[in-house]
């Protein structure tokens, strides 16, 4: 495994989308990239671990949300554990076109505000409309939900605090559950921040996943701004 040769393919994969002019390049070349790489080919060479998404898939978020169009960032938990479910971006579903249920959960409560909304689970939709999709971790090892959290720490904690953060128009940040709520402790008060629960705990216990209005609210805040609107 060339390192060196990864960081430029990674690099390669996210220039088109603006992203070489902030420090997520720099990432790329620190051990914070570095670290979790080289465990997960250990764990995969030599364990015969299997992680998710795909390892092309990594930074798929990045690649399909442009920098100049950031509106929201969106932060769940990790990725889906299941083979060949997550597809790099957070909750979407494209692999299968099958709903997970957090996925079921989120469009059951976005068409209360929206009742014409489509439940098609491939969300690059929303990606290429300026919403950054993110987990708090890059992987996961399949079928043991969060693993790989402690491993990619580093690499969230500078996304946020020093690639998002210093963004220079205002941002709708929504941390999702328990996890990604420490990380908004990065992100100033010049953006806009939402705590709502992990649609996963309705789907634990039953029942409605309360998004507190999410949707709307997130729309009202760009039209405040002079944005175009989500059409989730």
């Amino acid at each position: 495994m060339e390192i060196k040769e990864i960081q430029e393919k990674f690099s390669d994969k996210i220039k088109p989308s603006g992203w070489y002019e902030t420090d997520l390049f720099n990432l790329i070349r620190s051990p914070e990239f570095v670290r979790p790489i080289e465990e997960l080919w250990n764990q995969a060479t030599q364990n015969n671990m299997m992680f998710t998404p795909k390892f092309k898939d990594l930074l798929k978020a990045y690649e399909l949300c442009n920098y100049n169009d950031l509106k929201v960032v969106i932060v769940g938990q990790d990725p889906y554990p299941q083979a060949d479910v997550a597809d790099g971006i957070a909750f979407s579903c494209s692999k299968t076109n099958k709903e997970q249920p957090s996925l079921r959960y989120i469009f059951d409560e976005l068409q209360t505000q929206y009742p014409d909304a489509t439940r098609d689970c491939d969300l690059s939709r929303w990606a290429k409309q300026g919403v950054l999709m993110l987990n708090t971790a890059l992987t996961c090892e399949v079928d043991n939900i969060g693993a790989h959290v402690k491993m990619w720490k580093g690499w969230t904690e500078f996304i946020f605090s020093n690639v998002l953060n210093d963004y220079s128009k205002v941002i709708d940040f929504v941390f999702m559950g328990a996890k990604a709520k420490p990380f908004a402790n990065m992100i100033s008060n010049n953006h806009n921040k939402h705590f709502v629960v992990h649609p996963a705990a309705a789907a634990y216990r039953g029942g409605k996943w309360d998004s507190d209005n999410l949707f709307k609210k997130i729309n009202e805040n760009l039209k405040e701004r002079g944005q175009k609107e989500i059409q989730w």
